[in-house]
């Protein structure tokens, strides 16, 4: 919802893979990081000393991040709609507790 109505806010575009909530809400998450990157999000490694990132497989992102080039308003409006059916149906929670 932040990122549909403050697109231009870069807080909103950037989320931090290390911290505790993005963990708790989408890194444990089976298919957290595979949804995020179908709607446009793409993962930032952590640059090591003597050039390079540390992006293998095993590694997750340090940041996952939405570049105008890759933002789609209506793909972020799907994903939403998407996650609010799955939310219903799968989780069985009341559509007036979505956001």
């Amino acid at each position: 919802d932040n990122l549909l109505s403050r697109p231009n806010e870069p807080k909103v575009r950037s989320m931090r893979c290390a911290n505790a909530a993005f963990e708790k809400k989408v890194g444990r998450c089976t298919g957290g990081y595979d949804f995020l990157y179908s709607i446009g999000f793409a993962p930032k490694y952590p640059v090591i000393l003597g050039g390079g990132t540390t992006n293998t497989a095993a590694a997750a992102p340090e940041f996952l991040e939405l570049t105008p080039e890759n933002e789609s308003r209506e793909t972020l409006l799907r994903g939403r709609k998407v996650l609010s059916h799955s939310a219903v149906k799968d989780l069985g929670m009341a559509e007036e507790d979505l956001p």
